[in-house]
């Protein structure tokens, strides 16, 4: 990717003007194609699902929504897979000479020297002047690394093909990030972390009880790729703060028989059946308690925080059953000998 960045005293606009009287079909960002792409999306019906909920496109939205499209003073061309046109780049070429002293720097211009065939000594020279190199890419000791992880909070279905665990970070609770490698000094250089089978770590936030706090976490993971039903998420995640109510928990369960295949629910409740039990062990004080047939599914206990993971279980095991009555009750009893066997 070519790109031009002007300097602060140059004028988008009026550039832009310039590109136009060249034949350039290139422009820069500015203040004024963010406001008319902002006033686009809130007045064409087929854009609708870009406006937030209940309320208009703002600038200061559109910037933090798409912030790779709306730096002031920016110009982009595709220049991989001969995505440009050579009469194009003689354009750009030719512009960037004649208004050189108004360009803070241009990044990637071997790529528009090659791609477009330049042969402009001048342009050519004037490209080269003002092409920002790449930082040195300085490796962090690897005393200062952090421990790099093996797993997660939970492995969870992404819009990709492969999955990707959810574990706790430092994050805003509307902004959950992937988590980089910090083999390099400086971010921008670092990697996605992946596990061994090449499945990357989300950050999530810690549970912090602000208003709303369910629906921003959801609808922000959501927005990361990730394809799981928001309650699904909040109680494998959040196990012992979020609560499903005894009395929603056959609705839920009808929901989640709806999301899920009878595959994805089998393994949903494996994965949390083994994560509830090796945390909180079967019996005692604060333990869990099973009490079930292949009809009934009643997971207890005497700790009100863990009766919320014995809600979430119930309601897992139940959805099971829609499908399979059988399978429902051998796994988690399968589960629990297991543990009982261990301990």
């Amino acid at each position: 990717m070519f790109r031009i960045q002007l300097n602060k005293k140059a004028n988008p606009d009026t550039m832009n003007t310039l590109l136009k009287a060249l034949g350039c079909i290139y422009a820069f960002v500015s203040l004024k194609t963010n406001q008319a792409w902002a006033d686009n999306i809130n007045t064409d019906p087929e854009l609708a699902h870009l406006k937030p909920e209940g309320g208009e496109m703002t600038i200061e939205l559109l910037r933090k929504t798409f912030s790779s499209w709306t730096k002031e003073g920016e110009l982009t061309a595709d220049t991989d897979f001969g995505r440009i046109k050579k009469a194009q780049a003689k354009k750009l070429a030719k512009f960037i000479f004649e208004n050189q002293d108004n360009i803070r720097f241009v990044k990637n211009a071997d790529d528009l020297i090659e791609r477009g065939e330049l042969t402009t000594k001048k342009h050519i020279k004037v490209l080269q002047e003002l092409n920002r190199k790449p930082l040195p890419r300085l490796r962090r000791p690897k005393e200062m690394r952090r421990e790099a992880p093996t797993s997660g909070q939970m492995l969870v279905k992404t819009w990709g093909i492969k999955q990707c665990w959810v574990t706790f970070g430092n994050v805003p609770v509307d902004s959950p990030v992937f988590m980089k490698d910090d083999e390099f000094a400086r971010a921008s250089s670092n990697s996605l972390y992946l596990d061994k089978e090449g499945r990357g770590f989300l950050l999530m936030p810690l549970y912090d009880f602000s208003p709303n706090f369910a629906q921003i976490v959801t609808e922000a993971a959501w927005e990361m790729s990730i394809r799981e039903h928001p309650n699904y998420l909040l109680g494998g995640l959040y196990q012992n703060i979020f609560e499903i109510e005894k009395d929603d928990i056959q609705a839920l369960a009808d929901d989640f028989g709806t999301f899920y295949t009878r595959d994805e629910l089998v393994e949903r409740l494996d994965d949390q059946l083994r994560k509830s039990i090796s945390t909180h062990g079967i019996g005692g004080v604060r333990g869990l308690s099973y009490n079930g047939t292949k009809n009934i599914h009643k997971f207890t206990s005497n700790s009100g925080q863990v009766q919320k993971v014995c809600n979430f279980l119930n309601t897992l095991i139940l959805a099971v059953s829609l499908y399979d009555k059988d399978i429902a009750y051998k796994n988690t009893m399968a589960m629990i000998n297991e543990f009982t066997t261990k301990a």
